[in-house]
């Protein structure tokens, strides 16, 4: 199969109302599901990536705050696509939302307070950094030189890791999504996005084309923290429009 390496991202920028309304617990993303499933099964490569963290806190009294030491946790490394695989994923350790309820309290303004309930695992409070779903038509095989977070697939979904980067537009939550512009035609990956955008809490949804080989590093987020002169490449396509600074 001949492909071209032309990408299109979208950046789906979420405004969830509740931590549990976030896309990495179980409970939302079985019913996200199905509209992922009917892209994997024609996949002849499809994969689930996730990086979790577990965070052991400690007080500190005079700085009014907690530190942090991280390690990580296992989640079974690059796995097949599957709805018992990403049940499991989601289900490991983010049953315990202990900390990602205390940055949600932090991030809206509440006074730091030292957590009351233990961790249910004994290495620490489990902290989500970012899962990957990728895909392709062709069979690929582990490249010893080449990890599988960096392998340039045909689709590829990512849960951003997110700490309120974008917080100046009311932003919690960030999935980018990137597609092989040979791998259906826009109309169709345009529809795609917009069932999912209009699933998880989307406030606005960003799209750039034409992007060459790595494009899903060139995300909406990057160009409005670190990249400014490329923000006239994104489009804007749904929420009130979006006004930068010059």
């Amino acid at each position: 199969m001949e492909k071209e390496n032309n990408f299109t991202t979208y950046s789906l920028l979420c405004q969830t109302p509740t931590e549990d309304d976030k896309i990495y617990y179980w409970e939302n993303m079985e019913q996200l599901f199905p509209i992922l499933n009917n892209l994997f099964v024609d996949f002849a490569t499809s994969k689930i990536l996730s990086f979790q963290h577990f965070e052991k806190l400690t007080w500190n009294k005079n700085e009014n705050r907690y530190r942090r030491s991280s390690s990580i946790a296992p989640t079974g490394g690059c796995i097949n696509w599957s709805y018992e695989n990403l049940k499991k994923t989601f289900n490991l350790y983010l049953v315990d939302k202990t900390f990602h309820y205390h940055m949600w309290d932090i991030h809206k303004g509440v006074s730091k307070k030292i957590l009351s309930d233990l961790p249910l695992n004994p290495r620490g409070y489990i902290f989500h950094y970012s899962t990957t779903f990728f895909g392709d038509r062709l069979k690929l095989q582990q490249d010893k030189n080449l990890d599988w977070y960096n392998r340039i697939t045909d689709f590829r979904f990512q849960i951003q890791y997110n700490f309120n980067q974008l917080s100046a537009l009311g932003i919690n939550q960030i999935v980018d999504i990137t597609f092989r512009e040979n791998f259906l035609t826009e109309k169709v990956r345009d529809k795609i996005v917009i069932n999912i955008f209009s699933f998880i809490f989307g406030k606005y949804l960003m799209k750039r084309k034409s992007i060459k080989n790595y494009g899903f590093t060139q995300t909406f987020e990057k160009a409005y923290l670190t990249e400014r002169e490329t923000l006239n490449e994104w489009k804007q396509i749904f929420g009130v429009p979006i006004k930068f600074d010059k």
